[in-house]
């Protein structure tokens, strides 16, 4: 997960960019993530790399509105966030869903990459530039995390990815952008840095946005939104997102007097807290 205001020493904008040769069922992408590429039998380092990022030691006290529990580290459930991205999708404008370009996603707060992962290779199909599409068949994955210690992770997993043939690097055809012109691959980019510096890029160009917000900062409880509701710090990231933009917030909303509008929510598993609620959202400008 992120944090707004505090920028690691480490921070870069520089990234290694992907694309998904050939994608991959759900239940096939899940295996090989817990098997080969973020095993999962090294969840409890994963864990203290978490607990390095967040730069805390055992037994430490900590206030609930901590800005450092934003860096928690916690792996989201991948049926739990197919749940949610499924839903999400059916709320993106029609100019964005029958475009011949990818759609454009975000997992704000990335950690070791996991979630971004998944989602490109279960999302791995090509956009051809003579054909449309009821659905975006490519998407356009980039993964945002202030932790070095987080982002090293996940730039591990990537190039075991890259190693066992799920992904490949970029080359100069596929970085076509959005010109339709040939075949447009899912591509997976991952980059280091504080949320406030994506603001003008990647948060601007985005379709669609998850974030694993469950411990953020909160403003407190809204009864009209029947949702605990993000700070204003929080909103303020996200103040860039273009109209149409769908964001997807775990266990805190965007709040409206922001110009969100709440279109869904629904409670998914979540190991880590029990359950989770997960609240869609779009900008209304």
């Amino acid at each position: 997960m992120v944090h707004l205001f505090e920028v690691s020493v480490a921070a870069s904008l520089h990234f290694l960019a992907c694309v998904v040769p050939n994608s991959l069922t759900r239940p096939e992408a899940a295996r090989i993530l817990d098997r080969d590429v973020l095993p999962a039998a090294d969840y409890g380092n994963r864990i203290r790399a978490g607990r390095d990022a967040q730069g805390l030691h055992a037994g430490q006290a900590v206030n609930a509105n901590d800005p450092v529990l934003a860096r928690t580290y916690g792996e989201f459930p991948l049926q739990s966030l197919d749940t949610l991205l499924d839903a999400a999708v059916t709320f993106l404008p029609a100019s964005t869903t029958s475009s011949r370009r990818p759609l454009h996603f975000c997992d704000l707060g990335s950690g070791c990459g996991r979630l971004c992962l998944y989602t490109a290779l279960t999302h791995g199909g090509s956009v051809d530039g003579a054909e449309e599409s009821s659905q975006p068949a490519a998407w356009k994955v980039h993964g945002i995390e202030i932790s070095d210690v987080l982002h090293e992770e996940a730039v591990r997993a990537q190039d075991a990815a890259l190693k066992q043939g799920w992904l490949q690097e970029e080359s100069d055809t596929d970085n076509q952008g959005d010109r339709a012109i040939g075949t447009i691959r899912s591509s997976l980019s991952l980059h280091l840095g504080a949320a406030q510096d994506f603001s003008a890029t990647i948060l601007k160009e985005a379709d669609l946005i998850f974030a694993y917000s469950t411990t953020w900062t909160n403003s407190g409880f809204s009864p009209d939104a029947g949702a605990m509701i993000l700070s204003d710090e929080w909103n303020s990231v996200f103040s860039s997102c273009k109209q149409g933009c769908v964001v997807v917030t775990t266990d805190r909303a965007l709040d409206p007097r922001h110009g969100w509008k709440l279109l869904d929510r629904h409670d998914v598993p979540n190991p880590e807290v029990f359950e989770s609620t997960g609240y869609i959202q779009t900008m209304e400008k």
